[in-house]
């Protein structure tokens, strides 16, 4: 299961709770159980952007964004989906122009 992707509470979740506790940022209630659900993981990528070296957040970005084209690829094939995958492709986007592409 070592770097496998999906699983609830897996190794993404985990090196997130240990991130959380690293910067001292409490979970918020109703993510205690998903600390690597996608709403973490911008508002943790917005820390870190705030204050952080850019070695840190291409490594941040690597574990636990890389992920992205996939997502959209799956959300195509969704019914009602286009605005989010409009959305995930701008931000996906916006991550290697930003941050990749330096």
């Amino acid at each position: 299961m070592a770097k496998s992707k999906g699983y609830l509470m897996g190794d993404s979740a985990i090196h997130m709770k240990h991130l959380f506790k690293q910067y001292n940022i409490s979970v918020p209630h109703g993510y205690e159980n998903t600390p690597d659900h996608l709403t973490l993981l911008l508002e943790f990528l917005a820390f870190l952007h705030e204050g952080d070296n850019t070695l840190t957040i291409l490594q941040f970005i690597s574990d636990h964004l890389d992920w992205l084209q996939t997502f959209i690829d799956e959300l195509k094939e969704v019914a009602n989906s286009s605005f989010y995958v409009y959305v995930t492709i701008v931000f996906d986007e916006f991550l290697k122009a930003y941050y990749l592409d330096m």
